[in-house]
């Protein structure tokens, strides 16, 4: 669609991405709804904005379309650099369709058999984080003991939990595999950092040493349905802390 014989093409795909009534964004929507229960739905804007988004080049992507999405402003910077840097022809809704979750996501990283560069990854994660995809998975360390804790949204989140098992898995039999499954976990804590020290965004937030569900920090405690408690040897507990700041407080 990005060829100059196919500008006509695609100005019906952006009329049909727009209109409410249109097949595209009735397909568009049913992916970018598919988001965290504490999620509130997006706004008439922000899915007008997806959908948008669903259909455009690297090229044609602005900050204001990010930010009308919900992206804050130094996620949305980030992502397009991230974009110029893939040149002409990127079409970001390839990457949704292939990756419209963080599952999804995990899937194909537990199935590749050679590594993919962090920052591949982390394009993919900002692109998601576009569509309203939360892609946050906080831990921290338990005081007295060789354990991590990885506080995981929902219990869906099974390929999420498998790529972490395989990351911090003291047993090295399965080193390339483990190698694969760092870098997509490294990738996961580039897309949360640098966004505020007590915020992971868009759903998590650091409060008291714990990690609560972003705007419903309260007594009753975290709003999880799960948590992985996995034991780790120094080497995995150097690593995590040379990658998620968060780990090591």
């Amino acid at each position: 669609m990005s060829a100059p014989h196919c500008v006509q093409l695609r100005d019906l795909a952006i009329q049909s991405a727009l209109n409410p009534e249109g097949a595209l964004y009735r397909e568009i929507g049913s992916i970018v709804r598919h988001a965290s229960s504490t999620w509130n739905a997006p706004s008439a804007r922000q899915l007008a904005a997806q959908c948008k988004l669903a259909v455009s080049s690297n090229d044609e992507v602005t900050l204001d379309l990010l930010r009308d999405t919900g992206l804050p402003l130094a996620i949305a910077e980030d992502l397009i650099r991230r974009l110029a840097a893939e040149g002409p022809g990127f079409e970001i809704g390839t990457t949704m369709h292939q990756t419209p979750t963080l599952d999804r996501w995990a899937l194909s990283v537990l199935a590749r058999t050679q590594p993919v560069t962090v920052t591949s990854d982390v394009l993919t994660l900002r692109i998601l984080q576009a569509f309203a995809q939360d892609v946050a998975i906080p831990c921290v360390f338990v005081e007295g003991s060789k354990h991590v804790r990885f506080s995981l949204c929902s219990e869906g989140d099974q390929p999420v939990r498998s790529l972490i098992d395989l990351a911090v898995a003291i047993d090295t039999a399965s080193h390339r595999q483990r190698e694969v499954c760092r870098n997509a976990y490294e990738a996961i804590c580039v897309t949360h950092h640098g966004t505020g020290d007590d915020r992971l965004w868009p759903q998590w937030k650091r409060c008291t040493g714990f990690c609560w569900t972003n705007g419903l920090a309260n007594a009753d405690g975290p709003r999880s349905d799960f948590y992985l408690d996995a034991i780790i040897d120094d080497e995995t507990a150097q690593w995590i802390r040379r990658i998620d700041p968060i780990g090591s407080r």
